[in-house]
């Protein structure tokens, strides 16, 4: 899964910590993201199927609210990562241009042999988010571009469901089908 919020790469994180309708990710808590997400505070997730099953071609996006989650959430997922992936966050500056490869790798090297064999890797400049959903939307892609387009979103108390083009979902929720 991946997303974007104003030009800011978003990975997604452990789905372990959060349930529901709660769509947890990691991000770099760099100044200028930070501000973004703290200004608007919207974000987007689209998830893509193509690439593992060749002969389905769909994707669905979630549209939300971001709400950072509590560091010692953040810090706990970090934990649970392979010490070598700990080590890389660390040493990576994420989506920022370097000189080479050979840069990542020295940088690995230096935090390596600071932390020694035992040493616990410190949680670095990034954290969690959730992304608190009011929006859906299921692709699924068609040879002759008539696409099917399924949107499932919150209602408000102005949505009129009329059961033939507007149905009630779940609770709060509508669905719709929508042209390609």
């Amino acid at each position: 899964m991946t997303g974007a919020f104003v030009g800011v790469n978003i990975y997604k994180g452990s789905d372990k910590f959060y349930d529901n309708l709660l769509m947890p990710f990691i991000h770099l808590f760099d100044p200028q993201s930070c501000h973004r997400l703290a200004v608007f505070a919207y974000t987007v997730l689209t998830a893509s199927v193509e690439e593992a099953i060749q002969s389905i071609n769909c994707q669905v996006r979630i549209e939300g609210k971001a709400v950072k989650v509590p560091t010692s959430d953040s810090e706990e997922y970090f934990h649970q990562r392979p010490r070598d992936s700990q080590i890389g966050a660390l040493a990576s500056p994420q989506s920022q241009t370097i000189p080479g490869r050979d840069y990542l790798d020295q940088i690995e090297a230096e935090i390596r042999q600071k932390l020694g064999p035992d040493g616990v890797v410190s949680l670095p400049n990034w954290g969690g988010y959730l992304v608190v959903p009011h929006r859906f939307e299921f692709w699924q892609g068609q040879s002759n571009r008539l696409h099917d387009r399924i949107q499932f979103r919150k209602t408000d108390d102005t949505t009129a469901v009329d059961n033939k083009s507007v149905f009630q979902g779940e609770k709060d929720w509508i669905y719709e089908r929508l042209a390609p």
